[in-house]
């Protein structure tokens, strides 16, 4: 025989309650008479922050009823998470627990099957729903949603199985390894890869309350489902975001190169407090957790797109746009691949650089990880700041170099850098002065703190070197001069990290060998842009080329 718990999540089932407990008791006299189940065998009712009378009559129950525990939660944690705290509670008191909600719709004839199956050498028994007569229409169609949509996602889950299953011991120690925040119970337990079957659960109507699942919490178990055990939503939303975030970026270039650079950064400051407003409200309120996150950032970038559309729609400007008049002109498609992969490929190998630098610094260990995650998010605050300048030239050579004012185009370059010089000395100053306490506000170890610091020393006085990167590089794409820039900071800032980290590091491994490549390789690159600037700038002509009327 074995020792059985019977596992009910408990919210506002006053109703229920005490006829749910009799039929329970019933039945455990039944399973006892026939010797499937040990007479110490129990029911625990967890009540899941019930607003109505659930807990003092659990309590009263527990009083009168050898059978009947019972467990309160602190707050409501919802449907999931209460199973959860039932099952791992009650694996240290039985051999094998039953989960089934209080209203007992499920068939309780099936239990005694669930123990038979167990006994024939099964540690999972779900219980699979025959038939839904019983349930209310909305319901039956909510469902058949909800495991279509699953199977479409690619969810691996036991088709109109809910949450009445039988679990072994073995089972719930295996489980109780799961740290998940968002409980989906139905596609965790397969995973485990225990010896598992299936018996039939037939509906029975409700004796008296209602429902408690409603349509918003399928609805979030299913999204909880989706994001947690399938990858096709990050797929669809990283393509959609592409998609917004593409139509943006050129939206606001083109606003940008008529020399409208407000209405590019009032919709950025809308859609970013739109995506924080949305936040709050999906993961606080709908606790929707990660979901929640995606949905807001998705909508968020799809009102920039709208924002920036429409702004071109409705201009007098002969940049307006209209759906109509759209065509696929190969010239201009050629030009802008011309223009824009030399910079896509610069940004890939960036990246490229930047991984490899992750991988010798994790050699390192993970507090050279930590304060390297925390120096990022430091150093950010530049790269900001720089690549706003580097943007700012590039338009405004853009339309100096078009217009034929080559003079204007030279001073703008000029006063640019000085600029930028002059912001990256003032930051460079503010994080040796405040360096310590910003990484605080990332980290309390004074260890992470310390190897921190140590980046910041090596790094941030190197920030001017970068200026000149990234502004001439700028100027020298808004000339339409798009290959030699690439060239230059492949090599220099890419090829020679590379070489750097392969064939310097060994010669003196460790932190400061490492970090020392962004400094030294900056400043070739440097040395290099200034070079290829000043040639190309002689070639300028000193006055506007073209006459007005």
């Amino acid at each position: 025989m074995i020792k059985l718990a019977i596992v009910s999540p408990c919210y506002n089932e006053e109703e229920v309650l005490e006829q749910s407990a009799a039929r329970l008791t019933a039945l455990f006299d039944e399973l006892v008479g026939k010797e499937k189940i040990s007479a110490d065998s129990f029911v625990l009712f967890v009540n899941d922050g019930s607003k109505d009378r659930t807990w003092n009559i659990i309590k009263k129950l527990h009083k009168e009823n050898p059978y009947v525990k019972g467990m309160n939660l602190a707050r409501n944690v919802g449907h999931q998470s209460a199973i959860m705290a039932g099952m791992m509670t009650a694996k240290d008191w039985s051999d094998a627990v039953v989960t089934i909600d209080a209203d007992l719709q499920d068939d309780l004839n099936a239990i005694e099957e669930m123990i038979d199956a167990y006994t024939a050498g099964y540690d999972v028994v779900y219980g699979v729903k025959v038939s839904r007569q019983a349930d209310p229409l909305l319901k039956r169609l909510s469902a058949t949603a909800f495991y279509k949509l699953q199977r479409r996602m690619g969810v691996e889950s036991i088709y109109n199985h809910a949450d009445f299953r039988f679990l072994s011991r073995r089972v719930l120690e295996q489980l109780s390894h799961y740290q998940e925040r968002n409980l989906y119970l139905r596609g965790i337990i397969p995973l485990l890869g225990f010896p598992s079957t299936t018996v039939d659960d037939v509906i029975r109507e409700r004796t008296a309350g209602s429902s408690k699942y409603t349509l918003r919490k399928m609805l979030g178990l299913a999204l909880d489902g989706i994001t947690s055990f399938s990858v096709k939503p990050i797929y669809g939303i990283v393509y959609l975001g592409i998609i917004f975030v593409f139509i943006y970026n050129v939206g606001s270039s083109i606003l940008r190169a008529m020399g409208d650079s407000r209405r590019p950064l009032y919709y950025l400051i809308v859609c970013c407090i739109l995506n924080i407003v949305l936040d709050i409200v999906l993961v606080i309120v709908f606790h929707m957790g990660v979901a929640g996150v995606s949905i807001a950032t998705i909508f968020s970038q799809g009102v920039s797109a709208v924002l920036i559309t429409r702004a071109l729609m409705h201009s007098d400007d002969l940049y307006q746009l209209e759906f109509r008049k759209i065509r696929f002109h190969k010239s201009a498609l050629i030009s802008l691949i011309w223009v824009g992969c030399p910079t896509g490929i610069q940004s890939i190998l960036y990246s490229v650089t930047n991984m490899l630098i992750q991988t010798f610094l994790n050699n390192l260990g993970t507090d050279t990880v930590a304060a390297w995650s925390a120096f990022g998010k430091i150093d950010s605050l530049y790269w900001m700041v720089n690549n706003a300048f580097g943007i700012a030239v590039t338009t405004f050579v853009g339309q100096n170099f078009g217009a034929g004012k080559y003079d204007r185009m030279k001073k703008s370059v000029r006063i640019g850098l000085c600029m930028g010089l002059c912001t990256a000395l003032t930051l460079t100053l503010i994080f040796y002065s405040f360096g310590t306490p910003l990484f605080r506000l990332f980290t309390s170890d004074e260890n992470v703190v310390s190897i921190g610091m140590q980046m910041l020393h090596h790094v941030a006085p190197a920030y001017c070197l970068f200026v000149f990167i990234e502004l001439l590089s700028g100027a020298l794409r808004g000339t339409g001069d798009v290959v030699i820039p690439m060239l230059i900071t492949c090599f220099g800032v890419c090829l020679l990290r590379i070489a750097w980290l392969f064939f310097i590091v060994p010669l003196a491994p460790g932190l400061n060998t490492i970090v020392l490549s962004y400094p030294v390789t900056w400043a070739i690159t440097a040395v290099m842009f200034i070079v290829y600037y000043c040639y190309r700038a002689k070639k300028w002509p000193k006055s506007s080329a073209k006459k007005t009327a």
